[in-house]
């Protein structure tokens, strides 16, 4: 009988031991989460189920990811600066905390939100 908290097979390869899947919904929401964190994103309430913002489409196969993005960005900002920033920051975060290898993050600017400034306050 094998000491508890020992290995059962210490003489097998690790990677003979199992397999690590990484479902697609895992991807999507590591990096719908990184879009929304990026500066100037704006997050829109869906009208209809599915329809909010952003929105986020992934595959994953063999250790490896595509990522789609719809996202609205606010008024009056660059939105290809925007659009860049989240590019990166999904590709890393995604990288980083799901362990794929991200091969590409498409990213299509779907809205453009006007943000009221706060009101400013004359003394």
């Amino acid at each position: 009988m094998a000491e508890p908290g020992a290995d059962p097979t210490p003489d097998a390869d690790p990677g003979q031991r199992g397999s690590l899947v990484i479902a697609d919904r895992v991807v999507t929401r590591v990096a719908g989460q990184a879009a929304r964190e990026v500066a100037h994103v704006a997050v829109v309430r869906p009208r209809r189920p599915g329809g909010g913002s952003p929105r986020v489409r992934a595959v994953v196969a063999g250790g490896r990811s595509r990522i789609a993005l719809d996202i609205a960005t606010a008024w009056p900002q660059p939105t290809a600066a925007v659009a860049a920033q989240v590019r990166a920051t999904v590709a890393e975060r995604v990288g980083s905390l799901v362990g794929v290898v991200v091969d590409g993050v498409d990213v299509r600017v779907t809205r453009v939100v006007h943000v009221p400034n706060p009101r400013r306050r004359v003394e």
